[in-house]
């Protein structure tokens, strides 16, 4: 495949977006945020099971170093997606396309998104 989709965390619903990509014709690369236990990467549907994916990294200690992994996993094919698989991959895909220049939801300029107290304040 030509083009490359991120998806961040997919597991569960994420785990469904990352199927349908590959079923497009799309190379995915999955990327694991920093909070996702081994178990929580256990949840995967059973469309997702033993896929083959083009690579998979992990969270860097930077968004910049994040994106120069998926850059080089990417191999030089255009990068035409960053999606987020599933909740606790909201900040770091949301960063990542930002970082990535693909469309994106941006960066929340009050703080984490997924906060409660930061959601109210908003």
């Amino acid at each position: 495949a030509g083009q490359v989709v991120v998806v961040v965390d997919p597991v569960s619903t994420g785990g469904c977006v990352a199927a349908e990509a590959v079923k497009r014709g799309y190379s995915v690369i999955i990327a694991w945020c920093a909070e996702m236990t081994m178990d929580m990467r256990t949840h995967i549907p059973d469309v997702a099971k033993g896929l083959k994916y083009h690579a998979e990294i992990e969270e860097g200690s930077t968004i910049a170093e994040t994106a120069a992994a998926v850059k080089k996993a990417a191999g030089g094919r255009p990068i035409v997606a960053c999606i987020v698989g599933a909740e606790t991959g909201v900040t770091l895909a949301d960063h990542l396309s930002a970082e990535l220049k693909v469309r994106t939801n941006g960066i929340f300029h009050l703080g984490d998104r997924r906060n409660k107290s930061v959601q109210q304040r908003a």
